[in-house]
C-alpha cells in the first residue's frame, strides 16, 4: 500500500526544524483515550501531503519529529528512528529528537 503522509514543517529556516507527520487517513481527526487526546485538527498538524520519498529529504534536515499513525511509526521504526512508540486508542505516536552533531 502506497501511503501518503501529511507533513507540517516548523522553523524551516532555523537549525531547530520540527516536523509534524501524520498518516494521511488521520488528518483532521481527534484521537482520545480517557484524558489523553491527540488533536490532529490543530494547526500544528495542518501541512502538505508527502510521499515516503519526499519525507526522507525533510527528515534528514529535522531535529525533532512528532509523528502519529501506524504507517509513519512503522516506517520510522524500520529506518531506526523509533525504538518504542506510545499509543492512544490503539493509534501509535512518538516524539523523536535527532542529534545533528
Amino acid at each position: 500500500m502506497n501511503m501518503n503522509f501529511i507533513v507540517k514543517e516548523h522553523n524551516p529556516e532555523s537549525e531547530n526544524i520540527i516536523l509534524a507527520i501524520i498518516d494521511e487517513n488521520l488528518f483532521n481527526k481527534e484521537i482520545a483515550e480517557g484524558k489523553k487526546i491527540l488533536d490532529l485538527t490543530a494547526d500544528f498538524y495542518k501541512g502538505e501531503k508527502k510521499s515516503k520519498e519526499e519525507l526522507i529529504h525533510l527528515i534528514n534536515r529535522a531535529t525533532h519529529l512528532n509523528v502519529v499513525g501506524t504507517h509513519i511509526v512503522e516506517f520510522l521504526t524500520k529506518k531506526g528512528f523509533i525504538e518504542t512508540a506510545m499509543t492512544i486508542n490503539k493509534v501509535p505516536y512518538a516524539q523523536i529528537t535527532i542529534s545533528r552533531s
